[in-house]
C-alpha cells in the first residue's frame, strides 16, 4: 500500500474493474469508515473511498461553500478512475447530500446514486442547530478542556457509535480510525463550526426537487433504527419512478459500521453484474 495524503481529499483505491463506485462518508467519518464494505465490492470493481475535505485526514482543508467542494471532489474522482463502465456514488449521511449534489451537476457522468441514510429531506430538527451553535461550542471547548486528551476523545468516539450503530459500539478498526482523525480534545471541537456551515448548506438546498429531478436511478437505503434520519423522511420520493428504497432491518444510522456485510449485499444487488476486471489489482492511497 502506497499513501500519498495532499489536500484538499485522500482517496482510497481498491479493486480494478471496470466499473467504478465512489463511497462518501458523512459527517465526522472518513475514508477509513468503509473498510467492512469496500473489500467486497472491489472483488470485481474499482472502488474509491474519499474523505470529504474538512473530514479524516483532510481535517484541515475547509473550503467554501461545502457542498460545491464536495462536489468537485467527488466529479474530480469519477473523471480520473473511471475504465468505460458503470459510475455509482455511495453517499451516507451528508456524503449521501454530497453525492446527489454532484449527480446534479454532471449527469452524464453518474450512472446511478445510492443514498444511505440522507438528511435534508425534511425540515432540520431544532436539536441539531443547538448541537452545533456557537454557544454549545464554547460548553464544549470548557467541558473537554477539563478532561484528559484521551478521555475526552474516547467520550466523542462513544458518541459517534451511537450515532452511527444500533445498540453496538463501532468495531476496533473503525474506533482506532475517529482517534487517529481527531486525536486531541481541540480537533473534536473544531466540528462545530463545519457542523453549522453544513447545516446552512443543507438549509439552503431542496433535497427533495433535486433528487426528483435526477435523471438516474436513486436508491434510498435507511437503517430501520436510524434516529437521525429516520426512514419516514424519504416516502415522499417514492412517488417518482427513478427512486427506490430499502430498509436495513436491525441497523442504525451508517449501514457500512452496522451491518456493512447486509450493505454490501444490497449494494451488489443494485450495482448488478460486473464489466469485468481491467489491469492489475489496486490497494492503495492517492489523491
Amino acid at each position: 500500500m502506497t499513501e500519498g495524503i495532499t489536500r484538499p481529499g485522500r482517496a482510497i483505491v481498491q479493486g480494478s474493474g471496470e466499473d467504478l463506485v465512489i463511497l462518501v462518508h458523512g459527517f465526522s467519518d472518513s475514508a477509513d469508515g468503509w473498510h467492512r464494505v469496500q473489500p467486497l465490492l472491489a472483488r470485481e470493481r474499482t472502488v474509491v473511498a474519499i474523505d470529504l475535505p474538512g473530514f479524516g485526514r483532510s481535517a484541515e482543508a475547509w473550503p467554501l461553500p461545502l457542498l460545491d467542494a464536495y462536489r468537485d471532489l467527488i466529479l474530480a474522482m469519477a473523471r480520473e478512475h473511471g475504465r468505460g463502465g458503470t459510475t455509482t456514488i455511495v453517499g451516507n449521511s451528508l456524503g449521501g447530500v454530497a453525492a446527489a449534489h454532484a449527480a446534479a451537476h454532471a449527469p452524464d457522468l453518474i450512472d446511478r446514486i445510492v443514498l444511505a441514510d440522507v438528511p435534508g429531506l425534511a425540515p432540520t430538527p431544532p436539536l441539531w442547530s443547538r448541537a452545533s451553535s456557537v454557544r454549545a461550542e464554547a460548553m464544549l471547548r470548557a467541558l473537554t478542556g477539563r478532561l484528559p486528551a484521551r478521555a475526552a476523545v474516547t467520550v466523542f468516539e462513544l458518541l459517534f457509535s451511537a450515532a452511527a450503530r444500533h445498540r453496538k459500539r463501532l468495531d476496533i478498526a473503525a474506533r482506532r480510525a475517529v482517534r487517529e482523525n481527531y486525536p486531541h480534545p481541540s480537533t473534536v471541537v473544531a466540528l462545530l463550526p463545519k457542523a453549522r456551515e453544513v447545516l446552512r448548506a443543507l438549509d439552503g438546498l431542496d433535497l427533495p426537487s433535486l433528487i426528483a429531478a435526477l435523471p438516474m436511478p436513486v436508491h434510498l437505503v435507511w437503517g430501520e433504527h436510524d434516529w437521525l434520519t429516520p426512514p419516514r423522511t424519504g416516502r415522499g420520493l417514492l412517488a417518482h419512478p427513478h427512486v427506490t428504497s430499502a430498509v436495513l432491518p436491525g441497523c442504525g444510522h451508517c449501514p457500512q459500521h452496522d451491518r456493512p456485510r447486509a450493505f454490501a449485499t444490497l449494494l451488489e444487488e443494485v450495482l448488478g453484474t460486473p464489466h469485468g476486471q481491467d489491469g492489475p489489482e489496486r490497494n492503495e492511497i492517492v489523491q
